[in-house]
């Protein structure tokens, strides 16, 4: 028996990113559907998703990199700098402080011994002695140690500034005419900076007169 069919052709429309299939679709004179392949001439297909999709990028890039590094690097160098400026202000404000306390150290004890003092024993620039009814009291520039020592009596000369330091200065005879008794002293305190650094530079000059008011 012979089997006319009508053949209809049928278009999808496919998303994109799949593969289109069209398939022809005719009936036979009995009335049953027929399904018949344009592009395998097999079964009828569906739609799948398409094999070439497009990658996504991972990772960096050498130019990225390069620029992470780069901004990297002005962080770290910036950070050192102030890290170096801070221990900088540090070792600069504990080399003054440790001059400004010696210097106050010194100048009390000076000022109390010539002051409670009856006499200046001898002057000259380097020593200072000054009587008392007890001990006398000597003091000295060392210039050789650059340092300043108070002898009480016969006892052993005692530093008054500490080894982070050097003392230099003078005695001078201020009296006036027997009336008065004074003493004139120049100090200088310095921190001990043998390599010339900028940051251990501290050093202060004191000019004062004292007179002596243990006198009978």
């Amino acid at each position: 028996m012979k089997t006319n069919y009508k053949l209809q052709t049928t278009n999808y429309k496919v998303a994109r990113g799949f593969t289109q299939h069209r398939f022809s679709t005719g009936w036979l004179s009995n009335g049953t559907k027929k399904h018949k392949s344009d592009a395998h001439g097999g079964l009828p297909s569906t739609t799948f998703p398409s094999s070439t999709s497009g990658k996504s990028g991972a990772g960096f890039t050498l130019i990225e990199m390069i620029i992470y590094l780069a901004i990297v690097s002005i962080i770290l160098v910036t950070l050192s700098y102030l890290i170096i400026d801070i221990l900088g202000g540090q070792t600069k404000n504990v080399a003054g402080q440790e001059v400004n306390q010696n210097l106050r150290f010194i100048t009390n004890y000076l000022i109390k011994d010539v002051k409670s003092a009856q006499g200046i024993g001898s002057l000259t620039a380097d020593t200072l002695v000054l009587t008392r009814p007890a001990d006398d009291i000597t003091y000295n520039f060392d210039g050789v140690s650059q340092k300043i020592t108070r002898q009480l009596g016969a006892a052993a000369p005692v530093d008054l500034n500490s080894r982070q330091l050097e003392v230099t200065g003078s005695f001078i005879d201020l009296s006036y005419l027997g009336r008065t008794k004074n003493v004139g002293i120049n100090l200088i305190v310095s921190y001990k900076n043998p390599e010339n650094l900028p940051d251990y530079n501290a050093s202060t000059t004191v000019e004062f007169s004292v007179e002596l008011r243990g006198r009978r």
